[in-house]
């Protein structure tokens, strides 16, 4: 028998008989064997490494870990080598870590490479392995990719809305003026965000807006917020905004004040009176308020009512006896009087304040009604509501209207400085004659103009 060398890259199975001479009897079973070979090894190869083997951790690795890669290697070949290895996360591509061996004919070793993983991002990574040997005859087996990738954990999902800014405006607002509120918010978390958002005065429970946002992950936005002060008292007053997301992981900065206040006028501050507190200035009634003295007084009010009678006084009083914004007037009310030079004003620091409102029955306006006290008269806006400065003292106030029943308050006190509030009255129809009765007279007016409609006349010439 004649050896023929290496058969080829897998296990063969000869079969084959014996035959005896024909002058023999005896009859031989076929007989098998088997030759055996390296799996990796090619007939006439001498110099041959391979990769045989590469495993990296079986579970997810945090972002930035070093994990460890087990790279086995083999030399299949006929003589002692010395070869390179390198572990590639891109291959081809530059690797990311390597070592070396030497290895006897027949001989293999597993090597332990480290990977940094770095700035890699989240998810599978299959790594390959690479020997490289000088002239070696079988490049097929020299590298392997691992079948079970290395894997990077994501990060963890952040959830965080912030308000990062709030500002309004920096000079004076005017009582019941709409101003605007810049709120930034920003969403720090990982995810998209919906939430809600809201603006308010906190420190009373009152929240003037709010609605929902929808930001990216790292996303900031301004909002510019609308705030009617509405009956808002005057002064300085510190908004907050705030933001409400579930499950919001940094509740810190969730709401954010104003360090500088938004700051509602106040009324001007008038100086009025002489170095008695009495000599006070006169007045004409289109004119102006002749001020010399005005120095000794100040009261935090717009108006001033005399009586029911409408006077401005702007410029002459404006400098230096009204301080506001730069826009003050002094409205005095006078009744049935022409002011003169020669007429001295009392001083209306002595007066109370009446208020109220009054309903006229089936109008819908209350344009005519109005409050009498003394000589003076205090006509009701078209919603019923009224008020004036009245002299302190005692005396009957009455709520009337052309045709209605009056309402008749005798004997009310009136304290200087103080405010007296009348509850909402509903003068009754049907007084015709206004003598304070509805009865046959009155029934017999309204029959005599029972049927009349709207007179209709032409225009007067010139």
């Amino acid at each position: 028998m004649k050896w023929l060398g290496y058969l080829g890259t897998a296990a063969l199975t000869v079969s084959f008989a014996l035959t005896p001479a024909p002058a023999e009897s005896a009859i031989y079973l076929p007989q098998t064997l088997n030759a055996v070979h390296h799996p990796n090894q090619a007939a006439s190869i001498t110099v041959d490494a391979a990769v045989t083997d590469i495993t990296g951790p079986t579970t997810e690795v945090e972002p930035g870990d070093a994990v460890f890669i087990d790279v086995t290697i083999a030399n299949l070949g006929t003589e002692t080598k010395t070869c390179q290895i390198g572990l590639f996360l891109t291959f081809p591509g530059p690797p990311v870590n390597g070592g070396g061996a030497t290895l006897k004919p027949g001989a293999a070793t597993t090597i332990t490479l480290q990977w940094n993983t770095g700035t890699t991002l989240p998810g599978d990574h299959y790594l390959t392995a690479k020997v490289l040997l000088y002239g070696d005859q079988n490049p097929d087996n020299d590298s392997l990719t691992m079948t079970t990738p290395v894997t990077i954990a994501y990060p963890p999902q952040t959830v965080d809305a912030a308000v990062t800014d709030i500002t309004g405006p920096t000079t004076e607002v005017e009582p019941e003026a709409t101003v605007f509120i810049n709120v930034t918010i920003a969403n720090h978390g990982s995810k998209v965000a919906t939430f809600e958002y809201r603006l308010g005065l906190e420190s009373s429970g009152i929240y003037v807006i709010g609605d929902l946002l929808t930001l990216d992950p790292g996303a900031t936005t301004t909002l510019s917020l609308q705030w009617d002060t509405g009956s808002t008292a005057p002064g300085d007053h510190y908004l907050t905004a705030r933001v409400i997301l579930a499950d919001d992981q940094n509740p810190d900065n969730d709401s954010l004040t104003m360090t500088t206040p938004v700051t509602i006028a106040g009324p001007p501050q008038i100086t009025i009176g002489g170095e008695d507190n009495q000599g006070v200035p006169d007045a004409t009634y289109f004119g102006g308020l002749s001020a010399n003295q005005i120095t000794t007084q100040r009261s935090p009010v717009t108006a001033l009512f005399i009586s029911g009678h409408a006077v401005t006084a702007q410029s002459s009083l404006a400098q230096p006896n009204i301080e506001s914004n730069g826009n003050a007037l002094l409205k005095i009310f006078v009744a049935n009087a022409t002011f003169g030079t020669s007429n001295a004003l009392k001083d209306p620091f002595q007066n109370g304040e009446v208020r109220g409102t009054v309903l006229l029955d089936y109008q819908s306006s209350s344009s005519g009604a109005y409050l009498a006290a003394g000589d003076l008269r205090f006509f009701a806006n078209p919603d019923g509501s009224f008020h004036g400065m009245i002299p302190a003292g005692t005396l009957d106030l009455e709520v009337r209207a052309p045709g209605f029943l009056p309402v008749v308050m005798p004997g009310v006190l009136i304290n200087p400085g103080e405010t007296l509030t009348i509850p909402q009255v509903t003068l009754p129809f049907g007084d015709g004659d206004s003598d304070g009765h509805i009865n046959i007279v009155d029934f017999a007016v309204l029959a005599r103009n029972y049927g009349f409609t709207v007179h209709w006349m032409d225009p007067p010439g010139p």
